[in-house]
């Protein structure tokens, strides 16, 4: 129960006169201490080492200079909560903090796949202007080619040549590109030829028909070839042709062969791809 500003009054009233008309030790006193029950507002005041019980408050009692007394006020209750503050203004950026420990290794990545395989490198053989009679063979070029696989491209301007007259009959060229010596050694051992591919000694034919004009040039042909090659060790490769006709040969015909050449491009693997 909250004490009332009469109720402390009376109080004070009632202690001075209780008080001054019994006792003097009380007078030199400045504070008292009283009880209040909190039921009723009964009073009673306590000395030394007494204390109030849970029914009741505990007051002061404060004497004036003209020994009257008078009880201390009552704490009054907390104020409501003030408004909220307005919002401080930013701090400044602070300075940039020491850099942090290196972080640990990451873990491997997988391999990546293999790539393709890609040609590695092509090997050009060119000749020079080689001339046939009829009845004869010559070796149009000649070249070492190191182990490998290789797909090769032959070429070459042919000009039939006959300056005594016309032709005497019907000419051909037969060629090969073969490790034999002469032209006869391929004929008979096809296992020595590259080219043509053909495993039963036939070469490569060129044919020129029989012509009544005669010329210094006559006629032209061209002679193109391909294949695939595999060479198991460095060999030596001649390109061979044989100038002949079908009927008696004629030496003063022959066959021009102009810019030859054999181009072999190296390849790390053989597919085939049909029967």
């Amino acid at each position: 129960m909250k004490l009332t500003n009469s109720r402390v009054i009376g109080i004070c009233l009632l202690v001075s006169a209780s008080f001054f008309a019994s006792s003097s030790s009380y007078a030199d006193s400045t504070i008292l201490k009283a009880c209040v029950k909190k039921s009723n507002g009964a009073t009673r005041i306590i000395s030394g080492k007494m204390k109030c019980v849970k029914t009741e408050r505990q007051v002061s009692l404060a004497s004036t200079t003209d020994n009257s007394i008078s009880a201390a006020g009552v704490a009054s209750e907390a104020g409501a909560a003030g408004a909220t503050g307005a919002t401080g203004a930013v701090g400044a950026t602070g300075s940039q903090g020491p850099a942090g420990a290196a972080g640990a290794d990451g873990v491997d990545g997988t391999n990546g796949t293999n790539g393709v395989n890609g040609i590695s490198k092509a090997l050009i053989a060119s000749g020079n202007q080689v001339s046939i009679n009829q009845g004869s063979e010559g070796v149009v070029l000649s070249a070492t080619i190191p182990a490998g696989n290789y797909v090769m491209d032959l070429s070459a301007s042919l000009n039939y040549s006959n300056a005594s007259g016309a032709m005497s009959g019907m000419a051909t060229l037969g060629c090969y590109l073969t490790s034999s010596t002469s032209y006869l050694d391929a004929a008979t051992t096809p296992e020595s030829n590259y080219w043509p591919e053909l495993r039963n000694g036939s070469p490569y034919r060129v044919s020129f028909e029989n012509m009544a004009a005669s010329g210094d040039e006559i006629m032209k042909r061209s002679l193109a070839g391909s294949g695939v090659i595999a060479f198991n060790n460095s060999t030596t490769v001649k390109w061979i042709c044989r100038h002949y006709s079908a009927v008696a040969d004629d030496p003063n015909e022959q066959v021009i062969i102009r810019y030859p050449r054999i181009i072999l491009t190296v390849v790390n693997e053989l597919v085939t791809l049909g029967p």
